[in-house]
């Protein structure tokens, strides 16, 4: 008897092993197929967004070459994929006075590619107002306009802009509002591969970008923005990091280029052809504290190309 119940428990034991280590079968991706360029109903992007759950969002081929015209923004409040065939085959449109899309307050991860992104108008990021984690990829932000974030708003959140053109998009309001193409407040800003062209502040801050967290700038272009007051191309109160990237042709009153009000390293870049009254290249402030190593800058149209009475440190060979 007590050799069977000894049997037993060895088979049950090693029945339960091989349970436990079976491979687990992974969840199945599920692809919804826009059809429609209607603002709503089954087929429209606004239905997979939301009142589906599916992971991806693509676009059928039909759709290629068109323009979707909002009737109100569209609202992401969960995790999704959205993938456009590229930005020169499918524009969204709003087609009134509110942002573009919306991704909300929560720990939503959501990646867009492949889209051209125009024509909103709000006072939190005309193009679009994030909240969550955001990758925007192959994209093109233009001619949006808001308070804060003209073309794309970062509130306390975490975006990556790659490989694409953030441009013609401005702060239009009449208060002290900042980031004509991107305003990022908290969390993080990483803008790798792309241009930043054409933007503007207005009378205020940050023509290209305004960060008040931390900033990192890869392989980028930033050029021709312009503010009515400092950074017209780049105007940081944070942390950031500038490399490998070309900052050219911005214009402000204060920093043409960079106005530096935290802690930033310049490395491998070129910073030059910018205009300001004080530091057309950069102007660096008194609580600033500005490292540049292995770059260019060169003096512009007027002003002196650096200026400022915050801490410089220069590393390498810079010209």
């Amino acid at each position: 008897m007590r050799l069977l119940t000894a049997l037993v428990l060895a088979l049950v034991l090693a029945l339960g092993l091989g349970l436990s280590s079976a491979p687990a079968q992974a969840a199945d991706i599920t692809i919804g197929t826009v059809t429609s360029l209607d603002d709503s109903g089954v087929g429209s992007l606004r239905y997979y967004i939301e009142e589906t759950d599916c992971d991806i969002i693509d676009f059928d081929p039909t759709l290629h070459g068109d323009t979707m015209i909002l009737a109100s923004q569209l609202d992401i409040r969960r995790d999704v994929t959205i993938q456009g065939p590229g930005p020169d085959l499918l524009t969204i449109r709003a087609g009134g006075a509110f942002g573009v899309l919306h991704v909300s307050t929560g720990w939503w991860t959501v990646s867009l590619s492949g889209l051209t992104i125009e024509g909103g108008s709000s006072y939190l990021g005309g193009g679009i107002n994030n909240y969550g984690t955001l990758t925007v990829s192959n994209c093109i932000i233009s001619g949006n306009s808001a308070a804060y974030g003209g073309g794309i708003r970062n509130w306390h959140a975490d975006l990556t802009v790659e490989n694409s053109t953030i441009s013609g998009n401005s702060v239009t309001h009449s208060r002290l509002h900042v980031g004509g193409g991107i305003y990022s407040e908290g969390g993080t800003l990483t803008v790798i591969n792309s241009t930043i062209s054409g933007n503007s502040a207005g009378a205020f801050s940050g023509g290209g970008i305004y960060s008040r967290g931390t900033l990192t700038v890869e392989n980028s272009t930033i050029s021709g923005n312009s503010a009515g007051q400092q950074g017209g191309g780049i105007a940081i109160i944070g942390t950031g990091a500038v490399t490998n990237s070309t900052i050219s042709g911005n214009s402000a009153a204060g920093g043409g280029g960079i106005y530096n009000g935290g802690a930033l390293t310049v490395t491998s870049s070129t910073v030059a052809g910018n205009t300001a009254g004080d530091g057309a290249g950069i102007f660096n402030a008194n609580h600033g504290s500005l490292t540049v190593r292995n770059s260019i800058a060169a003096s512009s149209c007027s002003g002196e190309n650096y200026s400022g009475g915050g801490e410089l440190t220069a590393l390498g060979e810079n010209l």
